[in-house]
């Protein structure tokens, strides 16, 4: 994501509905996490590392609504999007050193979402 701070992300989210679903509302998610990770120098061990991320941004924008049926239909579409990143955002960067097996980055990550109806999945197994 370098370079891109403070600009808009465009797209279209495009959406093959086999059969009816219940679903409110399609979101388009954008969120960034930094994080570290490094191995514990007392032992050998490949599973003793610590991790730590931090949540710093998080946007949601809806790009659709089923209401007021709260049913998404079967059918083929394509939602527009559009979301406007703030200017202080870092660049994305993953940096690893090897000699003390740390790894720290600055993530992002952008997907759709639909929300589902409150209870849609009650009783399934």
């Amino acid at each position: 994501m370098n370079g891109i701070t403070g600009q808009v992300i465009s797209g279209t989210v495009n959406l093959n509905q086999r059969e009816d679903f219940p679903g409110r509302a399609l979101y388009i998610n954008f969120t960034g996490e930094d994080g570290v990770k490094i191995r514990n120098p007392s032992t050998d061990d490949n599973s003793t590392h610590r991790y730590k991320t931090n949540n710093f941004i998080d946007l949601a924008v809806k790009i659709a609504e089923f209401f007021p049926s709260e049913i998404c239909p079967a059918g083929q579409y394509s939602f527009p999007f559009s979301i406007q990143l703030p200017d202080w955002l870092p660049s994305s960067v993953m940096h690893a050193n090897r000699e003390d097996d740390a790894t720290l980055g600055i993530f992002y990550l952008l997907k759709a979402e639909m929300k589902c109806s409150p209870g849609a999945f009650a009783g399934a197994s």
